[in-house]
């Protein structure tokens, strides 16, 4: 695998830095699935519905995710 960004770097050096590159994005690819969940537990107590969410969302412009409304 190479990193666009970084130079090939081979040996015990390049296997090191692919590793603690690969826990860095795995780190944040659960926080970034995290995010969501906890901000509509979030609304969810403050007592704001799915529906109110969408509408919010949608009165925004922000699409689905899969593109709809």
């Amino acid at each position: 695998m190479r990193f666009a960004d970084l130079p090939m770097i081979e040996g015990a050096t390049g296997k090191f830095l692919l590793q603690k590159m690969a826990a860095v994005a795995e780190v944040e690819a659960g926080t970034v699935s995290a995010r969501p969940k906890t901000a509509l537990a979030a609304a969810k107590r403050r007592g704001v519905s799915l529906r109110a969410i969408a509408a919010a969302l949608e009165e925004r412009g922000i699409p689905a995710a899969r593109g709809g409304k």
